[in-house]
């Protein structure tokens, strides 16, 4: 980030990226940001509560701080939900962690992870996209399958075909 917080920018301003590192892809949540650089590695700061960045705790990061949990998965894709965090690998695995009260993380459960981990329910699936709104995910398969997990209360999910009780991915 811009290594400061409470207070809020009305114009750009540049953020220093890790050194050596570029750019590849980044996603802005509610109160957090990521990035993933051209090596492969995340970097996550702004609000920690909930596990939001995946570092092992729920301290807020005013840097870009690398999302050690990662470092054996090159990530290929980052987006950020509502307090939580999701990573694709390059072989379509899916990564989540941060706030998980509706099942939005696609674990089987509503308890949080201050640590990235893996989407077992899609574990056959290849990834291609993720995207998280407010308590609830959408994920994109290779094949074109569509699979939506967490709150439903608006139909936001589509039709509940493919979803446990809990709203994880059925298998």
């Amino acid at each position: 980030g811009l290594g400061v917080e409470g207070f809020n920018t009305e114009a750009p301003q540049a953020i220093e990226l890790p050194e050596g590192e570029t750019l590849v892809s980044l996603s802005a949540g509610q109160l957090h940001s990521t990035l993933l650089t051209s090596s492969g590695d995340v970097y996550a700061w702004g609000f920690g509560n909930n596990g939001s960045l995946g570092l092992g705790d729920e301290e807020n990061r005013a840097d870009p701080t690398k999302v050690e949990g990662l470092d054996d998965q090159n990530v290929v894709l980052v987006e950020n939900g509502n307090g939580n965090s999701f990573a694709v690998t390059d072989t379509g695995a899916l990564y989540a962690w941060g706030f998980n009260s509706n099942g939005q993380l696609g674990l089987g459960d509503r308890t949080e992870r201050l640590t990235p981990t893996r989407v077992e329910a899609l574990e056959d699936e290849v990834v291609v996209a993720v995207s998280s709104g407010t308590s609830f995910t959408l994920v994109l398969t290779a094949d074109g399958q569509v699979y939506g997990f967490g709150r439903n209360s608006d139909g936001q999910l589509g039709s509940p075909d493919g979803l446990d009780a809990d709203g994880s991915p059925m298998t």
